[in-house]
């Protein structure tokens, strides 16, 4: 994944950091789809590859967004922090 990452990114493998891993830290998550796809019908409308292509090149392009957005959501959360009684609708509704 990380690797796929990294090329999509146009940036270089020697930015991986390999870390010792934590105690009881599962060595492979095998998950699988296929009983929710057998059950609900549902398909995705891209692959895997194209829909992170896609996700990269939504945050370039909006990379002039996020740092505004950033703290508009850190605002929303002070907030909710500071009125015991600002509840998530308030938060979401206030945000749209």
């Amino acid at each position: 994944m990380i690797h796929k990452l990294l090329a999509l990114a146009g940036k270089p493998e020697s930015l991986i950091q390999y870390v010792k891993d934590r105690p009881g830290h599962d060595r492979r998550y095998a998950l699988s789809s296929e009983k929710i796809l057998r059950e609900t019908g549902w398909r995705p409308k891209v692959d895997f590859e194209t829909g992170l292509a896609r996700t990269i090149e939504w945050y370039r392009a909006n990379a002039h967004g996020r740092p505004r957005a950033q703290r508009r959501v850190s605002e929303l959360l002070r907030a909710q922090l500071r009125e015991p009684g600002v509840g998530r609708d308030k938060i979401i509704s206030s945000h749209r």
